[in-house]
């Protein structure tokens, strides 16, 4: 999984880099943190925008993005309305049905076979 951030961003740090460690935890994934203010994460960071994301020119930030088998889903993007409304968004996409069946997924899978499928 990766997020694309900014520390600087009060939306970012620490409402989606905490999302994004508990989902990482969850999903028992690697987090990849993609910081646009750092050269070398900022091209890959725009990459995945671009390809997967809500791009714009000046693309919102934080994005939050999931790898599977079959490609990357892009499951969150940040609220320019106020931090609040983003904390709001994150806990109803950890509290969400699709979140939990995932999570529920990866574990059942993980029983069954010592490794997680990532087949949705």
């Amino acid at each position: 999984m990766s997020v694309v951030f900014a520390h600087w961003c009060p939306h970012c740090d620490p409402p989606a880099l905490e999302a994004g460690e508990r989902i990482g935890r969850e999903l028992g994934v690697p987090l990849k943190l993609l910081d646009i203010d750092v050269r070398e994460q900022e091209k890959e960071a725009d990459r995945m925008v671009a390809e997967h994301g809500d791009w714009a020119e000046d693309y919102l930030i934080p994005q939050i993005f999931l790898e599977f088998t079959g490609g990357v889903k892009h499951v969150f993007t940040g609220y320019s309305e106020g931090v609040p409304v983003t904390r709001k968004a994150l806990a109803n996409l950890l509290s969400s049905q699709w979140y939990k069946k995932l999570v529920e997924e990866i574990a059942t899978s993980l029983s069954m076979t010592g490794r997680a499928c990532w087949c949705s």
